[in-house]
This record gives structure tokens, C-alpha cells and sequence, in this order.
């Protein structure tokens, strides 16, 4: 039973993690985007904030184990 709480435990550690940092990188691009409205710029936030989140999550599971 002990092992169950530690696995749950452990994945809200993860998901808070991630959350907690993720939100800031969207909400920079989100600024970032209504403030120079480029499509350019609007391409390169999707694919920057894809790239940056996927090593947000590998950060936030390395940090939680």
C-alpha cells in the first residue's frame, strides 16, 4: 500500500513541477505574441514552446525521482 502513495505521490511531484514552470513559458509566448502580431513569430512561439515544455516535463520527472 505504501508503494501506491509513493507512485502518487510522486506523480502530482511531476505534474506540479511541470505546471508550475510551464505556465510561465506560455504565458511569456502568449505576451510575446499578442504584442508583435508577426506569423513568423507565431510560428516559431508553437514550435519554441513545444521543444521548451518536452524538456520542462523530463526536468520535472528527473526532479521528482
Amino acid at each position: 500500500m505504501n508503494n501506491v502513495f509513493f507512485f502518487i505521490n510522486m506523480i502530482r511531484n511531476i505534474l506540479m513541477n511541470f505546471f508550475q514552470e510551464a505556465i510561465w513559458v506560455a504565458g511569456f509566448f502568449f505576451l510575446l505574441n499578442k504584442t508583435f502580431d508577426n506569423r513568423k513569430l507565431k510560428q516559431f512561439s508553437k514550435i519554441t514552446l513545444i521543444i521548451v515544455c518536452v524538456f520542462l516535463f523530463i526536468f520535472s520527472v528527473l526532479r521528482s525521482v
